[in-house]
Formats: structure tokens, sequence, C-alpha cells
């Protein structure tokens, strides 16, 4: 399927301006990411959807490190921080283990 591509907003081009200034961590995706779309932005002025959600995403993650009228002050929709995958998976965990423990254990009978 091929990327359909439509104008930057406003908004977006200076969120990309202030995210690709960031520092990132060295050989990362994000720091590839950051310079890719800064470079676009700047000659086409053009982003995908699927662009602007990832952008969206890693700015709320750099947001200290931008303005704070630019950085974004909340978290994109469907955004779920690395906390709180941990705690979905230790409380999943914990099921699978009460319906073992359940399985293992046959339920006491009695006659009356």
């Amino acid at each position: 399927m091929k990327a359909t591509y439509r104008g930057a907003s406003d908004t977006e081009k200076q969120l990309v301006l202030h995210f690709s200034a960031c520092r990132f961590p060295p050989a990362s995706f994000v720091k590839r990411f950051a310079r890719q779309l800064a470079e676009q932005v700047a000659v086409t002025g053009t982003i995908t959807d699927r662009q602007a959600l990832r952008l969206a995403i890693e700015a709320y993650r750099y947001r200290r490190q931008m303005p704070a009228h630019v950085g974004p002050k909340t978290p994109p929709e469907g955004y779920e921080t690395t906390r709180q995958r941990t705690e979905a998976a230790i409380a999943q965990a914990r099921i699978n283990e009460m319906k073992e423990q359940a399985v293992e254990q046959p339920a006491e009978r009695t006659l009356f």
C-alpha cells in the first residue's frame, strides 16, 4: 500500500522543527526519523498520517527537551507507557498463575 502524503499543518511544522533539535541516543530509530522528517517537511512540506502519529508519540516522549509552548501537554490517543505495559504484563501473569493453580487443585467435595 502506497503512503498518502498530505500538507503538514503549521503546528506539525513547528513540532518537527523543535523535535529535530532534541538529543537522541546514538544510531537510534528516533534520531533517523527526526532527521528524515525534518528534511522531508522542509523540502516538500508534506507528511503522512503514520508519520504524524509517530511524531506525536515521540514528541511526547521528548517533550521536556522542547519549548513548553510547542511540546505536547498530553499523550496522543492510544499511547501506552512502558510502565503501563509492564503492569499489564504482571497482572496477566498473575491471572495465568491463578488459573494454573485452580486446574492443579481439584475442588473439595462435600456430601451435604
